[in-house]
């Protein structure tokens, strides 16, 4: 599905620049996807650009990140004029990616200056504010394949472009992990040898972007698949997904504190890292109420042994920025990537059965008189199933649907149809 959603918004900012030489020659891509032209504004940006290059220029969209197209307006020296940026490589110069920034003078766009990236693609673009004026952007350079990559943070005052910060990295996040109501950057630098990862807290001080602290991760780790920000109350902490060299999927928290990384433990004197292992790469940690609080996944193991083909699993899902780190638990079901919260109560005093006669479909049972709580179906329609059963949540092009027994209270039910989501 997040694949899915990436190509809509690719389509969505191709939109904005098509014919403008961003795609292979030959290939009819306008047609294809049958997008508008250019704004006015957008196609005069380009066409100063073209003129003071004195070269054929192709756009060079970013392949991922906040911004999915090469023509970024905006105010970025907070001058109250609208300046642009623009990304881009010379046909007949280095292929590296340049950037040029264009001001209006006297009605018209003109290049105030131009600059040479670091390498031949875009990983990503994103606009930020770190310092009190003006709007600085984040820009992360790669190779084709995307395995080497360097950021560079750049701010324009109205004269010149400044870079702020570089850094060789594996994968960074901006966001207000202190709660000061200015962003900071924590980036994972690329490890040049065998070794432990790093992860690097930096931030603005007296006007300059500096490296505040820097911790180890478990040795455990070999990459990273993303860093958030956890909020929790006036707590704010760094949470880390990432793989181990066994393949399986884990995470690790820290807490902020100041201009510093904190560790967080886990339960149970176990560390988070092995108390959240988990072999099934869609589970990932997830803000669970879209409060800003991050939970991290806790597998407790099959919700059905006796099936041949694990699919369902008991989930806990926790907080480690609290002290009694569990909130909630459940069934994540791994072929549709979703998960029901299920009552506290239940915990330890239920069974899953999968049904043989109905496809995609199991119940929850009381353990001890073997009664259905609740069935679970997945249909293409709901349309298919009696009014006695009643909708959960789409998941790609089916529906998760619920049949709930006398013997689930109101309130039970109430609790499994709104925590009921798609993870990603």
């Amino acid at each position: 599905m997040a694949v899915w959603k990436r190509l809509a918004a690719l389509v969505a900012t191709v939109a904005l620049l098509t014919g403008c030489g961003g795609f292979p020659p030959g290939e009819d891509v306008e047609e294809m996807l049958r997008v508008p032209q250019a704004t006015q504004q957008q196609s005069a940006v380009q066409k100063a650009l073209t003129a003071a290059m004195g070269d054929t220029l192709q756009l060079k969209y970013p392949r991922g990140g906040d911004e999915m197209a090469p023509l970024l307006l905006d105010d970025f020296d907070a001058d109250g004029e609208t300046e642009a940026l623009v990304f881009y490589t010379l046909k007949n110069k280095s292929q590296n990616v340049n950037f040029a920034v264009l001001e209006q003078q006297e009605g018209e766009w003109v290049v105030v200056q131009q600059v040479s990236g670091l390498s031949s693609e875009l990983a990503s673009v994103e606009r930020v504010s770190f310092l009190q004026t003006g709007i600085q952007f984040v820009v992360g350079y790669a190779n084709t394949n995307l395995a080497d990559k360097y950021l560079a943070i750049y701010s324009y005052d109205g004269q010149q472009v400044s870079t702020l910060y570089t850094q060789a990295y594996d994968s960074y996040v901006v966001a207000d992990f202190t709660g000061s109501g200015t962003p900071e950057l924590v980036l994972i630098p690329t490890v040049a040898e065998s070794g432990a990862l790093s992860i690097q807290l930096a931030g603005v001080t007296n006007g300059k972007m500096e490296l505040w602290h820097t911790v180890q991760m478990d040795e455990r780790f070999t990459s990273c698949s993303s860093l958030m920000l956890s909020i929790y109350g006036n707590v704010r902490g760094l949470v880390v997904d990432g793989t181990f060299s066994s393949g399986a999927h884990a995470s690790q928290v820290w807490r902020v504190m100041g201009k510093s990384l904190v560790e967080c433990a886990g339960s149970n004197a176990e560390d988070i890292p092995r108390q959240s292992v988990r072999y099934i790469t869609s589970l990932n940690s997830t803000d669970m109420s879209n409060n800003g609080l991050i939970l991290v996944p806790q597998v407790l193991g099959s919700a059905a042994p006796d099936q041949l083909v694990n699919r369902l699993y008991y989930v806990q899902w926790n907080n480690y920025l609290a002290v009694d780190s569990a909130l909630q638990f459940g069934i994540y079901d791994s072929e549709y990537s979703y998960y029901i919260r299920l009552p506290e109560a239940w915990r330890d005093t239920i069974e899953i059965s999968l049904s043989t006669a109905q496809d995609d479909s199991w119940s929850v049972l009381d353990a001890q008189t073997q009664r259905i709580l609740v069935n679970v179906r997945i249909v293409e329609s709901p349309s298919t199933l009696p009014n006695s059963f009643v909708q959960g949540i789409r998941v790609g092009d089916k529906y998760v649907m619920f049949y709930f027994s006398g013997e689930c209270s109101t309130l039970d039910a109430q609790i499994i149809q709104r925590g009921i989501r798609v993870i990603e």
